[in-house]
Protein backbone atom coordinates (compact mmCIF):
# COMPACT_ATOMS: atom_id res chain seq x y z
CA UNK A 1 0.00 0.00 0.00
CA UNK A 2 2.60 2.80 1.06
CA UNK A 3 5.79 2.94 -0.34
CA UNK A 4 9.26 2.99 1.64
CA UNK A 5 10.38 6.22 2.48
CA UNK A 6 13.99 5.94 0.63
CA UNK A 7 12.18 4.42 -2.06
CA UNK A 8 9.69 7.09 -2.30
CA UNK A 9 11.31 10.43 -1.17
CA UNK A 10 14.35 10.00 -2.87
CA UNK A 11 16.50 11.44 0.00
CA UNK A 12 19.44 8.42 -0.86
CA UNK A 13 20.45 8.14 -4.65
CA UNK A 14 21.57 4.48 -3.99
CA UNK A 15 18.42 3.85 -2.72
CA UNK A 16 16.28 5.97 -5.00
CA UNK A 17 13.31 3.80 -6.00
CA UNK A 18 14.83 0.48 -5.24
CA UNK A 19 10.70 -0.45 -6.20
CA UNK A 20 11.61 0.49 -9.46
CA UNK A 21 13.46 -3.03 -9.88
CA UNK A 22 9.99 -4.83 -10.41
CA UNK A 23 9.75 -2.33 -13.14
CA UNK A 24 13.28 -2.86 -14.60
CA UNK A 25 13.70 0.88 -14.05
CA UNK A 26 17.83 0.85 -12.47
CA UNK A 27 19.21 2.70 -10.04
CA UNK A 28 21.38 5.81 -10.54
CA UNK A 29 24.80 4.20 -10.47
CA UNK A 30 27.98 6.18 -9.69
CA UNK A 31 28.63 7.67 -13.18
CA UNK A 32 24.91 8.64 -13.93
CA UNK A 33 24.78 9.90 -10.36
CA UNK A 34 28.16 12.43 -10.91
CA UNK A 35 26.53 13.45 -14.08
CA UNK A 36 23.38 14.33 -12.69
CA UNK A 37 25.13 16.17 -9.56
CA UNK A 38 27.38 18.49 -11.96
CA UNK A 39 24.31 18.92 -13.94
CA UNK A 40 22.12 20.00 -10.58
CA UNK A 41 25.32 22.39 -9.69
CA UNK A 42 25.14 23.81 -13.55
CA UNK A 43 21.38 24.40 -13.08
CA UNK A 44 21.98 26.31 -9.97
CA UNK A 45 25.11 28.49 -11.07
CA UNK A 46 23.31 29.23 -14.73
CA UNK A 47 19.93 30.01 -13.48
CA UNK A 48 20.79 32.22 -10.72
CA UNK A 49 23.81 33.61 -12.94
CA UNK A 50 26.24 33.02 -10.22
CA UNK A 51 29.49 35.08 -11.73
CA UNK A 52 28.17 36.54 -14.29
CA UNK A 53 28.34 40.23 -12.07
CA UNK A 54 31.67 39.57 -11.88
CA UNK A 55 32.89 39.93 -15.45
CA UNK A 56 29.62 41.87 -16.44
CA UNK A 57 27.38 43.74 -14.15
CA UNK A 58 24.32 44.76 -16.09
CA UNK A 59 23.67 47.03 -12.96
CA UNK A 60 26.92 48.96 -14.79
CA UNK A 61 26.74 48.79 -17.93
CA UNK A 62 23.02 47.79 -19.03
CA UNK A 63 21.28 45.09 -19.72
CA UNK A 64 22.09 45.46 -23.59
CA UNK A 65 25.65 45.63 -23.20
CA UNK A 66 25.69 42.26 -21.09
CA UNK A 67 26.53 39.48 -23.38
CA UNK A 68 26.40 37.04 -20.42
CA UNK A 69 22.58 37.57 -19.48
CA UNK A 70 21.81 37.48 -23.75
CA UNK A 71 22.89 33.69 -23.15
CA UNK A 72 21.70 32.84 -20.20
CA UNK A 73 17.83 31.75 -21.49
CA UNK A 74 19.40 29.52 -24.37
CA UNK A 75 22.09 27.87 -21.44
CA UNK A 76 19.28 27.13 -19.32
CA UNK A 77 17.13 25.07 -22.00
CA UNK A 78 20.40 23.38 -22.82
CA UNK A 79 21.42 22.28 -19.44
CA UNK A 80 18.31 21.54 -18.32
CA UNK A 81 17.77 19.22 -21.92
CA UNK A 82 20.89 17.76 -20.89
CA UNK A 83 19.42 16.65 -17.59
CA UNK A 84 16.15 14.75 -19.04
CA UNK A 85 18.53 13.12 -21.56
CA UNK A 86 21.00 11.54 -18.70
CA UNK A 87 18.09 10.44 -16.83
CA UNK A 88 15.86 9.05 -19.83
CA UNK A 89 18.72 6.96 -21.49
CA UNK A 90 18.47 4.89 -18.18
CA UNK A 91 14.97 5.55 -16.55
CA UNK A 92 13.05 5.92 -19.29
CA UNK A 93 10.27 8.47 -20.50
CA UNK A 94 7.50 6.89 -18.13
CA UNK A 95 9.92 7.18 -15.27
CA UNK A 96 10.44 10.35 -16.23
CA UNK A 97 6.57 11.24 -16.58
CA UNK A 98 5.67 9.39 -13.10
CA UNK A 99 7.91 11.97 -11.32
CA UNK A 100 6.95 15.66 -12.33
CA UNK A 101 5.13 17.59 -10.75
CA UNK A 102 1.99 18.01 -12.81
CA UNK A 103 0.55 20.10 -9.61
CA UNK A 104 2.89 22.93 -11.20
CA UNK A 105 1.84 22.92 -15.07
CA UNK A 106 -1.23 25.02 -14.33
CA UNK A 107 1.26 27.67 -13.15
CA UNK A 108 3.55 26.99 -16.25
CA UNK A 109 0.67 26.64 -18.85
CA UNK A 110 -0.61 30.29 -17.89
CA UNK A 111 2.72 31.73 -17.91
CA UNK A 112 3.55 30.02 -21.41
CA UNK A 113 0.33 31.74 -22.59
CA UNK A 114 1.40 34.67 -21.84
CA UNK A 115 3.29 34.97 -24.84
CA UNK A 116 0.09 35.82 -26.70
CA UNK A 117 -1.01 38.67 -24.81
CA UNK A 118 2.42 40.12 -23.46
CA UNK A 119 3.93 43.29 -23.86
CA UNK A 120 7.22 42.30 -24.32
CA UNK A 121 6.59 38.58 -26.49
CA UNK A 122 10.06 38.18 -26.80
CA UNK A 123 11.01 37.93 -23.01
CA UNK A 124 7.87 36.04 -22.25
CA UNK A 125 9.06 33.73 -24.72
CA UNK A 126 12.00 33.28 -23.38
CA UNK A 127 11.10 33.07 -20.08
CA UNK A 128 8.24 30.85 -20.60
CA UNK A 129 10.68 28.61 -22.24
CA UNK A 130 12.73 28.26 -19.19
CA UNK A 131 10.49 28.03 -16.64
CA UNK A 132 8.84 24.72 -18.56
CA UNK A 133 12.53 23.28 -19.09
CA UNK A 134 13.36 24.28 -15.15
CA UNK A 135 9.84 22.67 -14.50
CA UNK A 136 10.47 19.38 -16.17
CA UNK A 137 14.36 18.72 -15.48
CA UNK A 138 14.75 19.50 -11.71
CA UNK A 139 12.45 17.49 -10.14
CA UNK A 140 13.63 14.42 -12.20
CA UNK A 141 17.15 15.43 -11.70
CA UNK A 142 16.88 15.61 -7.51
CA UNK A 143 14.79 12.65 -7.42
CA UNK A 144 17.25 10.66 -9.22
CA UNK A 145 20.41 11.41 -7.34
CA UNK A 146 18.37 11.92 -4.58
CA UNK A 147 17.02 14.64 -1.74
CA UNK A 148 19.37 14.40 0.65
CA UNK A 149 22.25 14.43 -1.61
CA UNK A 150 20.12 17.61 -3.46
CA UNK A 151 20.27 19.36 0.16
CA UNK A 152 24.51 19.05 -0.14
CA UNK A 153 24.80 20.11 -2.82
CA UNK A 154 23.30 23.69 -2.32
CA UNK A 155 24.64 23.38 0.88
CA UNK A 156 28.33 23.90 -0.71
CA UNK A 157 27.07 25.87 -3.35
CA UNK A 158 26.12 28.94 -0.39
CA UNK A 159 29.30 28.22 0.97
CA UNK A 160 31.16 28.55 -2.16
CA UNK A 161 29.26 31.76 -2.84
CA UNK A 162 29.77 33.52 0.69
CA UNK A 163 33.72 32.21 0.37
CA UNK A 164 34.21 33.71 -2.94
CA UNK A 165 32.26 36.82 -1.93
CA UNK A 166 33.97 37.73 1.18
CA UNK A 167 37.04 37.42 -0.67
CA UNK A 168 35.89 39.53 -3.88
CA UNK A 169 34.46 42.64 -1.17
CA UNK A 170 37.74 42.54 1.31
CA UNK A 171 40.20 41.81 -1.80
CA UNK A 172 38.94 43.55 -5.21
CA UNK A 173 36.38 46.01 -3.76
CA UNK A 174 35.77 47.56 -7.20
CA UNK A 175 34.21 44.00 -8.42
CA UNK A 176 32.60 42.69 -4.56
CA UNK A 177 31.57 46.29 -3.39
CA UNK A 178 28.72 48.90 -5.06
CA UNK A 179 30.77 51.15 -6.35
CA UNK A 180 28.03 53.95 -6.55
CA UNK A 181 28.19 54.77 -10.44
CA UNK A 182 25.59 51.97 -10.74
CA UNK A 183 22.34 52.46 -12.73
CA UNK A 184 20.26 51.73 -9.97
CA UNK A 185 20.05 53.08 -6.47
CA UNK A 186 23.32 54.66 -6.24
CA UNK A 187 22.99 55.39 -2.58
CA UNK A 188 24.22 51.93 -2.07
CA UNK A 189 28.08 52.82 -2.52
CA UNK A 190 30.29 50.83 -0.10
CA UNK A 191 27.82 48.05 1.03
CA UNK A 192 28.86 44.74 -0.07
CA UNK A 193 27.80 42.96 -3.10
CA UNK A 194 30.31 40.34 -3.70
CA UNK A 195 30.32 38.24 -6.76
CA UNK A 196 26.52 38.97 -7.16
CA UNK A 197 24.75 42.44 -8.72
CA UNK A 198 23.22 43.87 -5.59
CA UNK A 199 23.75 43.75 -1.94
CA UNK A 200 19.85 42.24 -1.18
CA UNK A 201 21.17 39.68 -3.47
CA UNK A 202 24.22 38.84 -1.45
CA UNK A 203 21.89 39.39 2.19
CA UNK A 204 20.15 36.70 0.43
CA UNK A 205 22.73 34.21 0.18
CA UNK A 206 23.95 35.30 3.27
CA UNK A 207 21.31 34.58 5.30
CA UNK A 208 20.45 31.11 4.05
CA UNK A 209 24.14 30.55 4.99
CA UNK A 210 23.80 32.12 8.62
CA UNK A 211 21.47 29.03 9.44
CA UNK A 212 22.07 26.49 7.20
CA UNK A 213 25.90 26.33 7.50
CA UNK A 214 25.13 25.78 10.46
CA UNK A 215 22.15 23.62 11.17
CA UNK A 216 22.41 21.42 7.98
CA UNK A 217 26.24 20.21 7.50
CA UNK A 218 26.92 18.33 10.60
CA UNK A 219 26.01 14.50 8.13
CA UNK A 220 28.04 16.61 5.15
CA UNK A 221 31.80 15.85 6.95
CA UNK A 222 34.43 17.94 4.85
CA UNK A 223 37.15 20.08 7.16
CA UNK A 224 36.03 21.94 9.74
CA UNK A 225 37.84 24.55 8.72
CA UNK A 226 36.00 24.68 5.67
CA UNK A 227 33.13 25.16 7.15
CA UNK A 228 33.87 27.72 9.54
CA UNK A 229 35.29 29.99 6.92
CA UNK A 230 31.88 29.87 5.37
CA UNK A 231 30.31 30.78 8.56
CA UNK A 232 32.35 33.33 9.13
CA UNK A 233 31.71 34.65 5.35
CA UNK A 234 28.30 33.93 6.11
CA UNK A 235 28.06 36.27 8.60
CA UNK A 236 30.54 38.97 7.79
CA UNK A 237 28.43 39.40 4.26
CA UNK A 238 25.08 39.50 6.07
CA UNK A 239 27.06 42.62 7.52
CA UNK A 240 28.81 44.21 4.89
CA UNK A 241 25.70 43.89 2.18
CA UNK A 242 23.89 45.91 4.59
CA UNK A 243 20.34 44.35 3.75
CA UNK A 244 17.32 44.88 5.67
CA UNK A 245 15.69 41.82 3.64
CA UNK A 246 18.88 39.24 4.12
CA UNK A 247 18.27 40.17 8.24
CA UNK A 248 14.44 39.64 8.21
CA UNK A 249 14.93 36.45 6.30
CA UNK A 250 17.77 34.84 8.44
CA UNK A 251 15.77 35.70 11.52
CA UNK A 252 12.60 33.79 9.88
CA UNK A 253 14.41 30.65 8.94
CA UNK A 254 15.67 30.79 12.48
CA UNK A 255 12.55 30.93 13.84
CA UNK A 256 11.35 28.01 11.40
CA UNK A 257 13.87 26.01 12.12
CA UNK A 258 13.03 25.85 16.08
CA UNK A 259 9.73 25.22 15.38
CA UNK A 260 10.73 22.24 13.12
CA UNK A 261 12.83 21.03 15.96
CA UNK A 262 9.45 21.54 18.38
CA UNK A 263 7.16 19.39 16.12
CA UNK A 264 10.19 16.25 15.94
CA UNK A 265 9.89 16.44 20.35
CA UNK A 266 6.42 17.58 20.91
CA UNK A 267 3.09 16.08 20.59
CA UNK A 268 1.73 17.09 17.48
CA UNK A 269 -1.46 19.38 18.90
CA UNK A 270 1.38 20.69 21.57
CA UNK A 271 4.07 21.57 19.17
CA UNK A 272 1.36 23.44 17.32
CA UNK A 273 0.51 25.22 20.26
CA UNK A 274 4.13 26.25 21.14
CA UNK A 275 4.65 27.41 17.75
CA UNK A 276 1.83 29.98 17.37
CA UNK A 277 2.90 31.26 20.99
CA UNK A 278 6.56 31.59 19.58
CA UNK A 279 5.49 33.06 16.35
CA UNK A 280 3.22 35.47 18.35
CA UNK A 281 6.09 36.38 20.78
CA UNK A 282 8.81 36.71 18.19
CA UNK A 283 6.40 39.18 16.30
CA UNK A 284 5.93 41.28 19.16
CA UNK A 285 8.90 41.32 20.22
CA UNK A 286 10.32 42.09 16.50
CA UNK A 287 8.03 45.34 15.72
CA UNK A 288 9.72 46.41 19.50
CA UNK A 289 12.89 45.85 19.11
CA UNK A 290 13.39 46.07 14.80
CA UNK A 291 14.75 49.61 15.01
CA UNK A 292 17.30 48.34 17.19
CA UNK A 293 18.41 45.60 15.43
CA UNK A 294 18.73 47.70 11.95
CA UNK A 295 20.66 50.71 13.82
CA UNK A 296 23.44 48.25 15.20
CA UNK A 297 23.93 46.99 11.58
CA UNK A 298 23.76 50.41 9.97
CA UNK A 299 20.73 49.97 8.59
CA UNK A 300 17.32 51.25 8.28
CA UNK A 301 14.04 49.57 9.68
CA UNK A 302 11.93 51.35 7.07
CA UNK A 303 10.13 50.22 3.85
CA UNK A 304 12.51 52.72 1.95
CA UNK A 305 9.68 53.64 -0.12
CA UNK A 306 8.00 50.72 -0.69
CA UNK A 307 5.05 51.63 -0.11
CA UNK A 308 4.58 54.26 -3.08
CA UNK A 309 5.56 51.34 -5.82
CA UNK A 310 3.08 48.89 -4.02
CA UNK A 311 0.25 51.98 -4.89
CA UNK A 312 1.57 52.34 -8.08
CA UNK A 313 1.72 48.52 -8.78
CA UNK A 314 -1.61 48.63 -7.91
CA UNK A 315 -2.86 51.18 -10.01
CA UNK A 316 -1.24 49.74 -13.11
CA UNK A 317 -2.34 45.56 -11.77
CA UNK A 318 -6.32 46.77 -12.55
CA UNK A 319 -5.30 47.10 -15.96
CA UNK A 320 -4.79 43.52 -16.69
CA UNK A 321 -6.08 41.89 -13.09
CA UNK A 322 -7.04 38.39 -15.28
CA UNK A 323 -3.76 37.46 -17.20
CA UNK A 324 -1.50 40.12 -16.13
CA UNK A 325 1.45 41.83 -18.71
CA UNK A 326 2.99 38.32 -19.62
CA UNK A 327 5.87 36.80 -17.75
CA UNK A 328 9.42 38.36 -17.54
CA UNK A 329 8.19 41.92 -18.08
CA UNK A 330 8.14 42.78 -14.23
CA UNK A 331 4.67 44.67 -15.09
CA UNK A 332 5.71 46.01 -18.57
CA UNK A 333 7.75 49.19 -19.78
CA UNK A 334 5.36 51.78 -19.03
CA UNK A 335 4.72 50.91 -15.50
CA UNK A 336 8.83 50.67 -14.40
CA UNK A 337 9.37 53.78 -16.35
CA UNK A 338 6.20 55.60 -14.37
CA UNK A 339 7.97 54.40 -11.02
CA UNK A 340 11.16 55.85 -12.66
CA UNK A 341 9.74 59.07 -13.46
CA UNK A 342 8.09 58.88 -10.03
CA UNK A 343 10.61 58.27 -7.20
CA UNK A 344 13.67 58.90 -9.30
CA UNK A 345 15.20 55.53 -9.43
CA UNK A 346 15.30 52.44 -11.64
CA UNK A 347 13.82 49.79 -9.64
CA UNK A 348 13.26 46.28 -11.24
CA UNK A 349 9.97 45.74 -10.37
CA UNK A 350 7.30 46.75 -7.89
CA UNK A 351 9.75 45.18 -4.97
CA UNK A 352 6.79 42.81 -4.11
CA UNK A 353 7.27 38.97 -5.06
CA UNK A 354 3.14 38.81 -5.21
CA UNK A 355 2.75 42.06 -7.22
CA UNK A 356 4.93 40.52 -9.49
CA UNK A 357 3.05 37.52 -9.74
CA UNK A 358 -0.25 39.60 -9.99
CA UNK A 359 1.05 41.90 -12.61
CA UNK A 360 3.03 39.39 -15.25
CA UNK A 361 0.05 36.51 -14.59
CA UNK A 362 -2.81 37.81 -13.52
CA UNK A 363 -5.45 36.77 -10.46
CA UNK A 364 -5.71 33.30 -12.02
CA UNK A 365 -1.52 32.50 -12.47
CA UNK A 366 -1.01 34.06 -9.07
CA UNK A 367 -3.66 31.53 -7.74
CA UNK A 368 -2.33 28.75 -9.38
CA UNK A 369 1.47 29.55 -8.46
CA UNK A 370 -0.02 29.80 -4.35
CA UNK A 371 -1.77 26.83 -4.86
CA UNK A 372 1.31 24.93 -5.85
CA UNK A 373 2.96 26.30 -2.56
CA UNK A 374 0.83 24.85 -0.52
CA UNK A 375 0.77 21.36 -2.06
CA UNK A 376 4.12 21.35 -1.52
CA UNK A 377 4.15 22.18 2.15
CA UNK A 378 1.30 19.72 3.03
CA UNK A 379 3.54 17.09 1.12
CA UNK A 380 6.09 17.97 2.69
CA UNK A 381 4.95 18.20 6.29
CA UNK A 382 3.05 15.23 5.33
CA UNK A 383 6.04 13.02 4.79
CA UNK A 384 8.03 14.31 8.00
CA UNK A 385 6.91 11.46 10.40
CA UNK A 386 7.48 8.36 8.41
CA UNK A 387 11.14 9.04 7.44
CA UNK A 388 14.87 8.56 9.73
CA UNK A 389 16.41 11.95 11.09
CA UNK A 390 18.62 12.59 8.33
CA UNK A 391 15.74 12.21 5.51
CA UNK A 392 13.60 14.41 7.62
CA UNK A 393 16.43 16.87 7.92
CA UNK A 394 16.68 17.22 3.97
CA UNK A 395 12.81 17.85 3.86
CA UNK A 396 12.83 20.36 6.25
CA UNK A 397 15.52 22.05 4.31
CA UNK A 398 13.00 22.40 1.90
CA UNK A 399 10.51 23.52 4.08
CA UNK A 400 12.12 25.88 5.42
CA UNK A 401 13.43 27.78 2.04
CA UNK A 402 9.84 27.34 0.71
CA UNK A 403 8.30 28.89 3.98
CA UNK A 404 11.09 31.90 4.12
CA UNK A 405 10.18 32.74 0.48
CA UNK A 406 6.69 33.43 1.27
CA UNK A 407 8.37 36.41 3.93
CA UNK A 408 11.02 37.41 1.54
CA UNK A 409 7.94 37.74 -1.10
CA UNK A 410 6.60 40.94 1.31
CA UNK A 411 9.57 42.78 0.32
CA UNK A 412 11.61 41.44 -3.10
CA UNK A 413 10.62 41.65 -6.30
CA UNK A 414 12.55 38.17 -7.43
CA UNK A 415 10.99 36.51 -4.43
CA UNK A 416 9.09 34.28 -6.83
CA UNK A 417 11.15 34.89 -10.17
CA UNK A 418 12.92 31.73 -10.96
CA UNK A 419 15.86 33.57 -12.66
CA UNK A 420 16.17 35.76 -9.38
CA UNK A 421 19.34 35.70 -7.94
CA UNK A 422 18.57 33.32 -5.13
CA UNK A 423 15.30 32.09 -6.10
CA UNK A 424 16.36 28.87 -7.94
CA UNK A 425 16.94 27.60 -4.36
CA UNK A 426 12.96 27.96 -3.69
CA UNK A 427 12.16 26.73 -6.84
CA UNK A 428 14.22 23.35 -5.65
CA UNK A 429 12.49 23.63 -2.86
CA UNK A 430 8.78 23.98 -4.47
CA UNK A 431 9.01 21.27 -7.46
CA UNK A 432 11.70 18.44 -4.91
CA UNK A 433 8.49 18.65 -3.08
CA UNK A 434 5.76 18.72 -5.23
CA UNK A 435 7.26 15.47 -6.70
CA UNK A 436 6.78 14.19 -4.19
CA UNK A 437 4.45 10.97 -4.00
CA UNK A 438 1.57 10.93 -1.16
CA UNK A 439 2.76 10.23 2.27
CA UNK A 440 1.39 6.66 3.37
CA UNK A 441 -1.09 8.08 5.93
CA UNK A 442 -2.26 10.50 3.42
CA UNK A 443 -2.32 7.17 0.81
CA UNK A 444 -4.38 5.35 3.45
CA UNK A 445 -6.80 8.09 4.15
CA UNK A 446 -7.47 8.88 0.21
CA UNK A 447 -8.10 4.95 0.07
CA UNK A 448 -10.48 4.92 2.22
CA UNK A 449 -12.43 7.92 1.45
CA UNK A 450 -12.62 9.29 4.69
CA UNK A 451 -11.68 12.76 6.08
CA UNK A 452 -8.99 12.38 8.50
CA UNK A 453 -10.84 13.60 11.31
CA UNK A 454 -12.81 10.53 11.07
CA UNK A 455 -10.12 8.49 11.24
CA UNK A 456 -8.95 6.53 14.09
CA UNK A 457 -5.37 6.24 14.60
CA UNK A 458 -5.00 2.76 12.37
CA UNK A 459 -1.46 1.61 12.54
CA UNK A 460 0.17 2.08 9.00
CA UNK A 461 2.38 -0.48 7.64
CA UNK A 462 5.15 0.87 5.53
CA UNK A 463 7.43 -1.93 4.17
CA UNK A 464 11.02 -1.61 5.05
CA UNK A 465 9.88 1.14 7.69
CA UNK A 466 7.73 -1.31 10.19
CA UNK A 467 4.28 -0.05 11.48
CA UNK A 468 3.56 3.75 12.53
CA UNK A 469 0.76 4.55 14.29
Amino acid sequence: MAMTSTHAVGTDGARTHGAGRATGVRDAGPVETFALSAVFVAIIFIYAALGRDVFSNSLVQGQNDDLISALLPFLRVAICAAGVVIVMARAGMDWIFARIPWLFLPFVLVASASVVWSVDAKTTLRNAAGLAALWIALPIVVNRIGLRRAVAIIVHVVALVLIVSLMLALFVPDIGRHTGMEIMQQSHAGRWRGMLGHKNSLGAWAALGSVFLFTHTRQLGGPKLYWWLARAAALSCLVGAESATGIVVMCVLWMIWLGLQILRRAPLMLAIAINIVLAAVMTVGGFALNDLLFDVLGRNAGLTGRPIIWAIAEHFYWMRPWLGSGLGTLGGPEFLEYILNSIGQAIPGPENGYFVLLLETGIIGTACFLLAILAALMAGFGWLRYVDADDRSAIEFMLMILLAALVTGIAESRAFIYYGTDTIVTYCALLSLLALPKAPRAVQRAQMRLASSFLPPTPVDVPGRGTFK
